[in-house]
C-alpha cells in the first residue's frame, strides 16, 4: 500500500482478549488479538509502513460490533469486505480457509490439495501465517496431520481456544461460512 492510501483502525475488547481491525476504504486489512493494545497499533504500522495510519473508530466500528456479537455466541461469522494483499498462493489459502466451518479444522496438506498443490504443505502454513486478519480468514482452523494445533501468530493457547469455543457453539464442523 503506498503512502496515499490511509488506514483507520479501532481497538476492542473481546472474550480472547484485546483486539485490533484497521481499514482503507474498500474494506478490513488488518485484524490481530493480543494484550498489548500498543503493541497491536505498532504491528499494524509494521505491515503497512507506506500507509497513513490514524485511529478512526468510526471507520470500523460496525464490523467491530458484528465481530464481537459472533464472538459472544451471537450467530454467524459476519461478512466482512476484505482489502487484503498477498501473493496468488496466499489468497488462494486464504479462500480455502474461509470454505472451512466453524467447529471444523483441516490439515494443511488438505488445504494444499484443495488448493491444486499437494506438496505444499509447508507453504500453506507459511501463508497462514502471514494472514493479516485472524479470524475473519479463519487460519486457526487449519492443523497438523497428526492432529496437534501447530502454529498460530496469535500463539497456541488463543488457537485453542478459538477452537474450543466454536465447537462448543457451532458443533464439529456443522455451520458453513
Amino acid at each position: 500500500m503506498s503512502a496515499s492510501v490511509d488506514i483507520g483502525y479501532g481497538l476492542y475488547e473481546s472474550p480472547f482478549g484485546q483486539f485490533i481491525i484497521a481499514a482503507t476504504p474498500r474494506g478490513v486489512c488488518f485484524l490481530e488479538i493480543g494484550d498489548d493494545p500498543q503493541a497491536l497499533v505498532a504491528e499494524l504500522k509494521r505491515r503497512y509502513p507506506q500507509a497513513a495510519v490514524v485511529h478512526d473508530p468510526g471507520r470500523v466500528d460496525g464490523w467491530a460490533r458484528s465481530l464481537l456479537h459472533y464472538l459472544r455466541g451471537g450467530g454467524s461469522p459476519p461478512s466482512i469486505p476484505l482489502d487484503v494483499k498477498g501473493t496468488r498462493f496466499q489468497q488462494r489459502v486464504w479462500m480455502a480457509l474461509q470454505s472451512i466451518p466453524p467447529g471444523a479444522t483441516r490439515t494443511y496438506g488438505e488445504i494444499a490439495d484443495q488448493i491444486g498443490c499437494p506438496q505444499a504443505s509447508r507453504a500453506v502454513g507459511r501463508a497462514c501465517g502471514a494472514n493479516p486478519v485472524l479470524i475473519v480468514v479463519p487460519c486457526h482452523r487449519v492443523t497438523r496431520k497428526d492432529g496437534a494445533l501447530g502454529g498460530f501468530r496469535g500463539g497456541r493457547q488463543l488457537k485453542a481456544a478459538l477452537l474450543a469455543w466454536e465447537r462448543r457453539i457451532h458443533g464439529e464442523g456443522t455451520s458453513v461460512l
